[in-house]
């Protein structure tokens, strides 16, 4: 029964209380012998309003805003969260490929250093066969300058 009271009721339980009301007799709670005076002329509470302040107009628009206004911090730091949510999938794919990039850096700088050192080898070979050269010229300068025997 006391659930009853507070939701909403069946059909059948609408119609008993409907029928309950028909047959409990009327009692009035205050006296109905009240007289209030007769006037020609309207009073002042229902002539003029007494409120000062207009009632607003709510458009769907103002509302809106308004909404925004008083829930503005909440909706920062959503978008920013919802942002960051979206964004995260691509910045794991940039930092990927940004390693392998690095990768690749890596790889070519070992080669260029090998290379490097087979460089600097083939320079010392011409080098040290210039030298040679340069000895053998000088040897053969100095028997063509030798009198003939």
């Amino acid at each position: 029964m006391a659930r009853s009271r507070h939701v909403s009721k069946s059909r059948i339980e609408k119609d008993y209380y409907v029928q309950r009301l028909h047959e409990i007799s009327y009692e009035p709670t205050a006296e109905e012998e009240l007289e209030f005076p007769q006037s020609d002329q309207p009073d002042e509470e229902t002539n003029t309003s007494r409120s000062s302040r207009t009632r607003k107009s709510h458009s769907y628009a103002e509302s809106l805003s308004e909404h925004f206004k008083r829930n503005s911090a909440v909706w920062i730091v959503g978008l920013l969260t919802l942002l960051i949510l979206i964004c995260f999938p691509f910045f794991m794919e940039i930092k990927g490929s940004i390693g392998r990039i690095e990768a690749m850096i890596d790889g070519i700088m070992r080669d260029m250093s090998r290379y490097e050192i087979d460089l600097n080898s083939i320079k010392d070979k011409i080098h040290n066969q210039e030298l040679k050269l340069q000895e053998q010229g000088a040897k053969i300068d100095s028997l063509e300058r030798e009198p003939k025997k």
